[in-house]
């Protein structure tokens, strides 16, 4: 992790979160002297605060393309961390996915599914348990967390268009677990074509395309040489790098 650039994007946000609550207090107090009715007034500090929330989740969300664009997660950690340093569950969920720190992430999903009280964080811990398992090989636990989340889908009395993802990324791993690399291929199709995917996002699907492809015997080596080549910090271009090694390994013994 380049520390330099940590201390100055920590820096940086911590500033313009100064920036924000000055902003605030001083556009509040001149709102307080203005010659006008106390509706107006009202309505102008209404503004104020909206202006200053936005201002907040720019900021957040530039914090975000760390882990997301640049595929750095160790970076958006320290940075996140850094201008924010209360705890945040979801937070470092999405950091352990990325690192591969499945044992911590998955300890951290259950508490905040426990705790979640809106069906878009319950979704969120659902699936990070799910994707965990599946990527530190526990089957079992992957199958039966996709399950939890194709029935908990169900149960929604009207259901969003992004709810169709994430029963698509639940049957592509039980179909993946059960042999089915056809299907699962189909149901990855599915994932694909999400829109608004981060880079971070089609690095997973290229590698979890690349296992599809290996497992069923197809040219899978270009798959895993995307994640290594455009998200090489994560930890699923570790393993992308071992099945490049296999892969060439076996066509040189030819």
């Amino acid at each position: 992790m380049d520390e330099k650039r940590a201390a100055d994007l920590i820096r940086k946000f911590k500033n313009q979160r100064r920036y924000i609550r000055a902003f605030i207090v001083i556009t509040i107090l001149a709102d307080l002297f203005l010659p006008i009715n106390t509706v107006a007034k009202v309505a102008a500090a209404a503004l104020i605060l909206l202006c200053a929330l936005l201002w907040g989740l720019s900021i957040n969300h530039k914090i975000t393309l760390i882990a997301v664009s640049e595929c750095d997660p160790s970076l958006y950690y320290a940075v996140s961390k850094g201008v924010v340093p209360h705890d945040d569950i979801s937070r470092d969920v999405f950091t352990a996915q990325l690192i591969g720190d499945y044992k911590k992430g998955i300890e951290l999903s259950v508490r905040g599914l426990e705790k979640a009280k809106t069906n878009t964080n319950k979704l969120f811990y659902m699936e990070s348990l799910a994707k965990l398992a599946f990527e530190s090989s526990d089957f079992e636990k992957c199958v039966e967390y996709s399950n939890k989340i194709k029935e908990f889908i169900k149960s929604f009395k009207k259901e969003k268009e992004s709810d169709k993802y994430y029963v698509a990324r639940a049957d592509f791993y039980i179909n993946f677990i059960n042999k089915n690399y056809d299907r699962a291929a189909e149901f990855l199709d599915i994932c694909n074509a999400q829109n608004g995917q981060s880079n971070s996002y089609k690095a997973v699907m290229q590698y979890y395309y690349g296992l599809v492809h290996y497992y069923s015997g197809k040219e899978a080596r270009k798959n895993f040489q995307y994640v290594c080549d455009y998200a090489p910090k994560l930890k699923i271009a570790f393993y992308a790098s071992e099945y490049i090694a296999f892969i060439d390994g076996c066509l040189s013994d030819k």
